[in-house]
């Protein structure tokens, strides 16, 4: 079975979600795939009006995965600026990260690449501050156990998923993402 069909299975069976920008006037460039956890923060129900806006704006830095003509990728890992999306450490595991930054509190969304164009997002966690909704501890420093653990999740959860496919593992950019790429 390929790693489509797949996919379609998984919505079917409700492990996966597909995020349909809310602008119906939308100019897809790429997909994205979620799993309950995502789906769960850009969809809501949410507790209080803080956590409602904060994941709204997740959700429309998500859509701009989807539909944004320009994308900043941070393709060597610690050396992110103001990237959108950004390759972890090690890169041969092909993790990568969203980057949620504004407003505070900082988030990370956790995915992988199944194919080109087509992120699959597994799970969300705060940067560097604690957030009362969220089960997970601050990231923090790049090399502390969260992140490891973080990283560790994603490939989990992949591998729960997708026991029998590989994410996309290229030697630049253009195997995971086409069109309007800002490469820093």
């Amino acid at each position: 079975m390929s790693i489509r069909a797949q996919i379609e299975k998984l919505i079917v069976a409700g492990e996966l979600f597909e995020l349909n920008p809310l602008n119906h006037k939308d100019n897809r460039r790429r997909t994205v795939f979620m799993s309950g956890e995502i789906n769960s923060l850009v969809s809501g129900p949410w507790a209080n009006a803080e956590m409602a806006g904060r994941c709204y704006r997740l959700r429309a830095e998500l859509e701009d995965f989807i539909t944004a003509e320009q994308i900043t990728v941070c393709w060597e890992p610690f050396g992110a600026d103001k990237e959108q999306i950004g390759r972890l450490d090690p890169p041969e595991w092909d993790v990568w990260d969203l980057r949620s930054r504004d407003p505070s509190p900082g988030l990370r969304a956790f995915f992988r690449f199944a194919c080109k164009d087509v992120g699959v997002f597994f799970t969300c966690s705060p940067r560097s501050l604690k957030v009362s909704w969220l089960d997970r501890l601050p990231l923090l420093h790049r090399e502390s156990r969260e992140w490891r653990k973080a990283i560790a999740d994603c490939l989990a959860e992949w591998k729960a998923l997708f026991p029998n496919h590989q994410s996309v593992n290229g030697s630049q950019i253009s195997d995971y993402i086409t069109g309007g790429v800002i490469l820093r």
